[in-house]
C-alpha cells in the first residue's frame, strides 16, 4: 500500500468518525417523528415506529410478592407518563412502572435535545442506575448503542413466599429501542430457594 493510499484511508476513517459526518448521515436517514398522546409516546423514523413508551405495557408486575411478605397474589404497577415537547427539546418521565411479569422497575427519565450536530438523547433508568448519552437518530436506527455500567440489587420475581430470583452485582448494560436490555457480567443472577 502506498503512502498516498494510507493517508487516504486515514482521512476517510477520520471523516467516518466525526460528529459532522454522523449528523449528515442522520439527515440522510430523515427526521424522526414524535407522537404523544395521554399515556403513550412513540418515535418513528422513515415511517416506521422505532421506540414506543406506553403505560399499558408496564402495569403488570410479578404474580408473587416479595420474599416473606405474605400470600401470593397479583401485583400491579400504576405507571404514569409525563411528556413535554418543544421545538428543541423532548423530555419524558415514566414512573411507577414495572417490566411485565417481574418486580423490576421500568422507571426512566429521558431528554432528547436538538444540537448543532443533530438530536442527542440523555437517558436515565432506575434499574441498575443506568445512564447513557447517545445520538438519538443513530440509536433509533441501531447504529449507536446506549451503554452503561449498572449495579443491581433487585428482586426479579418471587416464585413463592420463600423462593425467588434476584439480580445482584455489577454488569455492563446495553438498552435498545425495542426495550431489550442486554447484560454482561459475572454472577449477576441468583436463585433463592427456601430463603437461601
Amino acid at each position: 500500500m502506498s503512502r498516498r493510499e494510507m493517508l487516504g484511508l486515514t482521512g476517510a476513517a477520520a471523516i467516518g468518525l466525526s460528529p459532522v459526518a454522523k449528523a449528515v448521515e442522520a439527515n440522510l436517514l430523515g427526521t424522526f417523528q414524535c407522537d404523544a398522546v395521554r399515556g403513550r409516546v412513540s418515535f418513528s423514523l422513515g415511517g416506521v415506529d422505532r421506540w414506543t413508551i406506553d403505560v399499558r405495557r408496564f402495569a403488570g408486575g410479578a404474580t408473587a410478592p416479595a420474599l416473606g411478605s405474605g400470600p401470593v397474589g397479583p401485583r400491579a404497577g400504576s405507571p404514569k407518563l409525563r411528556v413535554d415537547k418543544t421545538e428543541r427539546l423532548i423530555s419524558f418521565e415514566l414512573t411507577n412502572a414495572r417490566y411485565p411479569g417481574t418486580d423490576l422497575p421500568a422507571d426512566m427519565a429521558c431528554k432528547i435535545e436538538r444540537g448543532l450536530t443533530g438530536w442527542q438523547m440523555k437517558l436515565r433508568m432506575k434499574l441498575g442506575g443506568f445512564r447513557a448519552s447517545v445520538p438519538f437518530e443513530r440509536w433509533l436506527m441501531g447504529r449507536e448503542t446506549a451503554e452503561s455500567r449498572v449495579t443491581f440489587d433487585h428482586q426479579l420475581c418471587a416464585l413463592d413466599d420463600n423462593s425467588g430470583l434476584r439480580l445482584e452485582g455489577k454488569a455492563d448494560a446495553v438498552f435498545h429501542p425495542d426495550w431489550t436490555l442486554s447484560l454482561s457480567g459475572k454472577e449477576i443472577a441468583r436463585l433463592e430457594l427456601d430463603g437461601r
